[in-house]
């Protein structure tokens, strides 16, 4: 089946200085404003949009790699050849990317570099180095079993508190990635649940990362990291499947949106993979003994699997959750035949189909939300618009809270 139109892309240009040439650390400024006029020559409108828009922007520049700056400058040799990549995150901007016939050189200040090309893949004097895809495509072939490794091949930072942080913290990293999804997919999710569940159920495995500054805009430097970092999911994390998929989904969706801010200045550029020679095998989630204790405790309260039990979890294959998604599902019906009858106990007209039908509701709604489901998911399994669900859902709530009041 042909792909739909494109949401995302990824481009790779190959350049070469026509002669060794050296330029201010912040050259990514440039290059900035020489891809908004290539785009200008194909779409002022868009090209204003590009510029203008302060949300998010539509693309990544990853500068030219693998140079590193030395002090204030960086040097060129013009034996060398360097990757720029260049990533669209809508399909307005694919499509421009699709009819721009790429430059046979890029002229910054009084440096030169011409564009090469390599492979027979080559088109229009590029290469696509990330496949076109849609975000639908993306959340279809989310795999559970892949594992969540990723490596930043420039400066990568956040904004926090007024400045920056060096530091692959998930929460961070997965507030970058759902921020940028929300704007551009038709998939919407709720920043509040997914990263209270990522700061509870999400880790950092290992990492093999170092500090770099940089000086991305006008003025002013930025400290970020450099390296690769391997995450990992609890096992308690990955009972709520519709999270575990979408933190999944995002991974995934990570090298076209590079991490962090500053991504149309050459920061933030995100690989898939571990980039280092060592590949890392499968770990497992680093609990102290006291914490294993306790997962084993929360294990044995909440009826898990005994398989679940172990005092030091192991990595959870897709056929696992399933299985226990199953088991759940019965514990889930059980709940709602209790809670039916309480919420229609609280319907003045109990007669007739309606007060049943919104008992019915109210208990399917707090059932699954008791066994751990977002009330984004239930919305979507429910096909119900997720402001009803969540109307629904306080209403439920206060009820029973003012029952076991009394």
């Amino acid at each position: 089946m042909a792909l739909r139109q494109p949401d995302l892309i990824g481009i790779k240009l190959t350049i070469q200085p026509t002669q060794d040439s050296t330029l201010p650390s912040n050259y990514t400024y440039w290059l900035h404003a020489w891809f908004l006029d290539q785009i200008r020559q194909l779409d002022p409108h868009l090209s204003a949009e590009l510029h203008n828009n302060q949300t998010e922007k539509a693309f990544t520049l990853s500068g030219f790699l693998p140079a590193t700056p030395t002090n204030r400058t960086i040097n060129f040799s013009a034996t060398n050849s360097y990757q720029l990549q260049i990533t669209a995150l809508n399909k307005t901007l694919c499509t421009a990317l699709k009819n721009w016939q790429t430059p046979s050189t890029i002229t910054l200040r009084n440096s030169t570099f011409q564009i090469i090309v390599r492979g027979a893949s080559s088109e229009k004097n590029r290469q696509t180095n990330l496949p076109a895809t849609t975000y639908k495509t993306l959340w279809d072939n989310t795999n559970l079993d892949d594992e969540l490794n990723l490596s930043f091949l420039s400066a990568t930072a956040f904004h926090k508190n007024g400045s920056h942080m060096p530091l692959p913290i998930p929460e961070n990293l997965f507030h970058s990635y759902l921020r940028r999804w929300n704007i551009f997919s038709d998939y919407q999710f709720d920043p509040e649940e997914f990263l209270t569940w990522v700061r509870e159920g999400v880790v950092l495995l290992r990492h093999n990362i170092r500090s770099s500054k940089v000086q991305p805009g006008k003025q002013g430097s930025v400290t970020g990291f450099i390296g690769s970092i391997q995450l990992g999911i609890t096992n308690k994390a990955l009972y709520q499947v519709d999270f575990s998929h979408l933190a999944h989904a995002l991974i995934a969706a990570a090298p076209y949106f590079g991490t962090g801010h500053k991504v149309t200045f050459g920061l933030g550029q995100t690989r898939s993979g571990w980039a280092i020679a060592e590949t890392p095998a499968k770990a497992l989630i680093p609990f102290s003994d006291q914490d294993a204790a306790h997962e084993a405790k929360l294990s044995r309260r909440e009826s898990i699997s005994s398989t679940a039990k172990k005092s030091q979890p192991t990595a959870v294959d897709k056929s696992s959750v399933l299985s226990i998604a199953s088991s759940a599902s019965k514990a889930i019906d059980a709940r709602i035949a209790e809670l039916q009858p309480i919420f229609l106990a609280s319907k003045k007209r109990q007669g007739g189909d309606r007060a049943a039908n919104t008992a019915l509701l109210w208990a399917t709604i707090v059932a699954q939300q008791e066994a751990g489901d977002s009330l984004k998911s239930i919305s979507i399994n429910l096909g119900m618009p997720y402001d009803s669900v969540k109307k629904c859902s306080q209403l439920a709530r206060k009820y029973l809270i003012s029952i076991n009041k009394k």
